[in-house]
């Protein structure tokens, strides 16, 4: 229960942080604070939860919004959300609009790097 407090805290306060600059940007006109903005999000599946509609993703930087991070997001569409699974890399557009954020277009671009094993036969 505190971890999904301290996740769902953690993502206020990221779009609040991220949601101050949005209108700010030289290449769009000043939007309207309920209008929609899409961000590209890179990024590797954590965990999946596909009764809750959620996925932990560990992301890079999201221009424009956020710093590198690792968060739950919301992923309403199941021809999304069945295209996640821990491990695998993605590409997809993280929505923001009144206050919510979810991410669509789901596109995996491949598998994490294993983590490297010790070669066998040495021992310390």
């Amino acid at each position: 229960m505190l971890k999904r407090w301290l996740l769902a805290l953690m993502l206020a306060a990221a779009m609040a942080t991220g949601l101050a600059g949005c209108g700010e940007r030289a290449d769009t006109h000043p939007a309207s604070p309920d209008a929609a903005h899409h961000y590209e999000i890179l990024g590797t599946v954590v965990s999946v939860d596909a009764s809750g509609k959620t996925a932990v993703i560990d992301h890079e930087k999201i221009a424009d919004l956020m710093d590198a991070m690792t968060m739950s997001f919301s992923v309403p569409e199941a021809e999304d959300l069945a295209k996640l699974a821990p491990g695998k890399r993605i590409k997809a557009t993280l929505v923001v609009e009144n206050n919510t954020m979810w991410l669509g277009s789901v596109e995996v671009t491949g598998e994490a790097a294993a983590p490297a094993q010790p070669a066998a036969g040495h021992s310390h």
